[in-house]
């Protein structure tokens, strides 16, 4: 049982599912969309291939308190429908809140914090604080929160600290970019990119192939191990 139905529990179901081709796999998803709402064809594309796959999802919510996670221990699971699944490997993959405390170490009042995150204005500077800036996870910025958006925020931060250095105009945060690529084991997947529906073969060019790591270890100035 993989409880969350985001782009990591939908990954983490493809790479389990070709790995062991007889496994029975269960997504248990808080609501009937799944990964993202982009447009109906995403969701019909995806709910396609996971029954391709004969992965299961249902749709509910687990008491996580209540269930022994990522150990093989057979159990009865329940979900907030009253449905008891039994499992014998339960798996989170529904991503972790903001870490709040470390928030309010780094920022001077609630008054800089927006659900959670931190506030920051169109330079991704720190609201109020014109020498700090904020990206990635930790920020209210209103797009998703992948690693592609925060790779982006880090070139404009960059570029705003050394023109603020140099008395120049800041480049107000902007990235014209609205999808996501979903692997489903190695093979397929389902994506959208700015409007465009790319096919299976196409997520496995893009990114199923090798997961970005490689891209990622470069980024990095380090060799991908062999």
């Amino acid at each position: 049982m993989i409880v969350g139905a985001g782009a990591v529990g939908v990954e983490m179901a493809g790479e389990i599912r070709e790995k062991y081709s007889e496994t029975k796999i269960t997504i248990v998803s808080s609501q009937e969309t799944l990964v993202a709402d982009f447009t109906p064809k995403f969701q019909k594309n995806i709910k396609s291939i996971l029954e391709d796959q004969n992965i299961q999802v249902v749709v509910g919510r687990v008491d996580l308190s209540s269930v022994v996670l990522n150990k093989v221990k057979t159990q009865n699971v329940q979900l907030s429908s009253g449905e008891n699944i039994s499992a014998d490997l339960v798996i989170s993959c529904i991503g972790l809140p903001s870490n709040v405390d470390s928030i309010k170490m780094l920022v001077p009042s609630a008054d800089n914090i927006d659900n959670n995150r931190i506030k920051v204005n169109q330079y991704l500077q720190v609201d109020g604080l014109t020498n700090v800036f904020a990206l990635g996870d930790c920020c209210n910025t209103v797009e998703r929160k992948m690693a592609v958006y925060a790779g982006k925020q880090a070139e404009c931060v960059v570029a705003n600290i050394v023109a603020e250095a140099a008395g120049k105009q800041m480049t107000v945060w902007s990235f014209g970019f609205n999808g996501m690529l979903v692997p489903i084991g190695s093979k397929t997947g389902v994506g959208y990119i700015n409007g465009f529906h790319p096919l299976g073969f196409m997520v496995r060019q893009l990114k199923s192939e090798d997961l970005f790591t490689k891209r990622y270890w470069g980024d990095l100035g380090v060799k991908m191990p062999a």
